[in-house]
C-alpha cells in the first residue's frame, strides 16, 4: 500500500476539559486520570488507501494486476448482459455453469452482428491466446486451416478466426472453442489476499500506558474502562467486494465487510491489552478479498482506490 498514515491524538476530546495554565509534564501521573467512568474519547488511528495497482489477479499462470484482468474481461463480456443486468455476478461465473453459458451466448450473439466486437475478441485470441485457442479447435477442421492460423501474423490470424466464426456451417463448433478460452479467463477474475506489514507504531510507552493501564480484563461485562476499534470503508472500484480483514496475532476480526461505492461501517470490536500491545509493536494486516459483482465498462484504472478509516473509542478515564 502506497499510503498508510498512522496518526494518534490521545487527548483529542479531552483537551477541552483541561485548563491551558496546567502543565501536564509536571503532574505526578500515578493516581491522576483524565475523565471518569462515564467519559468517552474518540481518536483517529489509521487511514489505509488500497489502489487498484496493488490488487494482483488470482491466476494459475503469471501474476497480473487486476486492471489488466478486468480490461480484458470487458472484451470477453457482451456489451449488453443477459436480462439487461447492470452487473456480472463474478462468483456465479465460477459456480453456476448455466449462468456462465448465458454470458457466453450473449457474447456470441453480439459477435454475429457487431464487427467491432468480433474484431476485439478475435484479436485477443490471436495475440494472447492463439496456442490455447488452436488446442481446442474442432478436430474435424482441416489441418491446413489450423496451420494457417498458427503461422499468420496477429492481424491475419484475427481475420482468419473471424472468418471461421462467420461460417454458419461451423459457427457452433467455433463458438464452443472461443467459449472454452473465454471461460478460462472469466472464472479467474479474483484477486489474491492483500497482506500488509505494519511496523512498530512508535507511539511511546507513555501513550500506550495511558490507553491500556486501566482497561477492564477480558470477561468483564459491562466494561467501564474499555477500548474499541471501529471505522468505515468505501470504494471507487466498479465492484462489490467482500473483504474479511484481520490483524495477525490478535483476536481482532473486522469482517466480513461488503464494500460498495457507499460508505460502509466497520462495526466496533473490543480490544484487549494483548491486542493493543501487538498492534503497537507491529503486526500484519491480512485482507482476503472476493469480488462479488462487476459493473463492466465503468472504468478501472490506477487512480481507483479503496479507503479504510480506522478509529479508536476509549470508555472510562485515561490514566496518566
Amino acid at each position: 500500500m502506497k499510503r498508510f498514515f498512522i496518526f494518534l491524538f490521545v487527548l483529542m476530546g479531552a483537551v477541552a476539559c483541561i485548563d491551558e495554565s496546567y502543565d501536564l509534564s509536571k503532574v505526578e501521573g500515578d493516581d491522576v486520570a483524565i475523565g471518569n467512568n462515564s467519559s468517552e474519547f474518540r481518536m483517529p488511528l489509521a487511514h489505509i488507501t488500497l489502489t487498484a495497482e496493488q490488487l494482483i489477479s488470482e491466476s494459475d499462470s503469471e501474476d497480473s494486476d487486476i486492471i489488466s484482468t478486468y480490461q480484458e474481461a470487458d472484451i470477453w463480456l457482451p456489451s449488453e448482459l443477459p436480462g439487461e443486468a447492470e452487473f456480472v455476478e463474478v462468483l456465479l461465473l465460477q459456480e453456476d455453469s448455466a449462468y456462465l453459458q448465458s454470458i457466453l451466448n450473449a457474447l456470441f450473439d453480439e459477435m454475429a452482428v457487431s464487427e467491432q466486437k468480433r474484431i476485439d475478441v478475435c484479436t485477443l485470441l490471436a495475440t494472447k491466446y492463439r496456442e490455447e485457442f488452436i488446442s481446442v479447435l474442432p478436430t474435424n477442421l482441416p489441418s491446413e486451416v489450423v496451420r494457417e492460423i498458427e503461422n499468420a501474423s496477429a492481424e491475419e490470424a484475427a481475420t482468419l478466426i473471424g472468418d471461421l466464426f462467420l461460417d454458419e456451417a461451423i459457427r457452433t463448433e467455433i463458438s464452443q472453442s472461443i467459449g472454452l478460452v473465454a471461460e478460462h479467463h472469466l472464472t479467474e477474475m479474483q484477486v489474491k489476499d492483500v497482506v500488509y506489514d505494519i511496523g512498530n507504531l512508535g507511539l511511546g510507552s507513555d501513550i500506550e500506558k495511558m490507553l491500556i493501564d486501566n482497561l477492564d480484563p477480558r470477561g468483564t461485562e459491562p466494561a467501564i474502562n474499555a477500548l474499541y476499534l471501529y471505522g468505515t470503508i468505501d470504494s471507487e472500484f466498479p465492484f462489490y467486494l467482500l473483504i474479511d480483514p484481520h490483524l495477525d496475532g490478535t483476536d481482532i476480526d473486522l469482517g466480513p465487510l461488503r464494500v460498495t461505492h457507499e460508505v460502509y461501517p466497520i462495526e466496533e470490536k473490543r480490544l484487549y491489552i494483548e491486542d493493543v500491545q501487538t498492534i503497537f509493536a507491529g503486526t500484519t494486516l491480512t485482507m482476503p478479498i472476493r469480488i462479488s459483482r462487476y459493473y463492466p465498462n465503468q472504468g478501472l484504472d490506477e487512480k481507483s482506490e479503496v479507503h479504510i478509516h480506522l478509529m479508536l473509542r476509549k470508555t472510562g478515564a485515561l490514566k496518566l
